[in-house]
């Protein structure tokens, strides 16, 4: 089951993705999992915004593997993603990750101050 402090919706063609809590466990995640998916695999569906601005601390690491495999996912389908990272310690990490991994052309994060280039990078041109 999705936990209370997740939300997930279709604006246009994006998926947003909303954390307020990065405690959750395996199985939660799991669920998230399923459900964005799920939401991918609709018709016009081409990227993820994922809002972790108000979540707190880290992800437990059965979670962040459940995350590496949604990501490998989506990028090998093309879809594009980005991250909004609670600190810019946060946004270094998940970049350089990503640039590590070789993703970065299609999996980016962003700052605190960096919601509309974030909104722009998955193509919601209109700020939220």
């Amino acid at each position: 089951m999705v936990p209370e402090t997740t939300a997930l919706e279709v604006e246009g063609s994006t998926v947003r993705w909303t954390n307020e809590s990065f405690s959750i466990t395996a199985a939660e995640a799991e669920a998230v999992a399923d459900e964005v998916r799920e939401l991918m695999a609709r018709p016009g569906v081409e990227s993820v915004l994922v809002d972790n601005q108000a979540a707190d601390g880290t992800w437990p690491q059965e979670t962040n593997e459940v995350w590496d495999g949604l990501m490998a996912e989506m990028y090998e389908n093309g879809v594009t993603s980005a991250t909004l990272c609670p600190s810019l310690t946060n946004k270094m990490q998940v970049n350089r990750l990503s640039k590590k991994n070789g993703t970065d052309d299609l999996i980016r994060a962003f700052g605190p101050d960096e919601r509309d280039e974030a909104r722009e990078f998955v193509g919601l041109v209109s700020p939220a």
